[in-house]
């Protein structure tokens, strides 16, 4: 009989591999093993005709994985994305948390199978809006949208759900999937 772990198992070595385990099948079940959010190379092969038909937008092909990203408008990080799978795509870094009663400031940014930046705004062939779901309060939050800037104000406590539409001239051309936010003290107070 082959020992599982040197020294023969023991009640830190069996919390250290459970854990394991654990984290995953966590990763595997969200569908995010092996994809790495920091890696922006694409398939170079990729033609507009070869490409899920989701990822065509108005002559442009979405990047395949992370094709929105929100990032804070003073520190510049990464803040919240979008990781799209053919099957189910999903936000990373959620709930997206909006501060009550004061601004929450994001830059969206769209990419395209290149991983170039799309330029948003009215002038431009791309511009976004932000949607709110039938059970999330009219009241919860607002989100003012300025080009790339989507500029959240929370006015009332509570959780509630965004869509990110991207649109062409006024025809809806892609969808993000449901982003949870939250309206709140987001601070730790003593």
């Amino acid at each position: 009989m082959t020992a599982l772990f040197d020294g023969g198992p023991t009640e830190s070595n069996r919390r250290e591999y459970l854990t394991g385990l654990t984290t995953a099948g966590s990763l595997a079940l969200a569908g995010c093993l092996g994809d790495d959010s920091s890696d922006d190379e694409q398939n170079e092969t990729e033609s507009y005709d070869d490409v899920d038909e989701e990822r065509r937008i108005d002559g442009e092909i979405l990047r395949s994985s992370f094709p929105i990203r929100l990032y804070d408008t003073n520190s510049k990080e990464r803040v919240s994305e979008v990781h799209w799978h053919t099957e189910f795509s999903h936000w990373h870094f959620v709930p997206f948390e909006i501060p009550l009663e004061e601004y929450r400031p994001v830059n969206a940014r769209v990419y395209n199978a290149e991983s170039e930046v799309l330029p948003l705004g009215s002038d431009e062939q791309f511009h976004i809006r932000a949607v709110r779901t039938e059970d999330t309060p009219a009241d919860l939050l607002e989100v003012k949208v300025t080009g790339k800037l989507l500029n959240f104000h929370g006015l009332s406590a509570g959780e509630g759900k965004l869509l990110f539409e991207l649109l062409s001239g006024d025809t809806v051309v892609w969808t993000t999937p449901v982003l949870t936010v939250t309206v709140g003290n987001t601070t730790n107070e003593s």
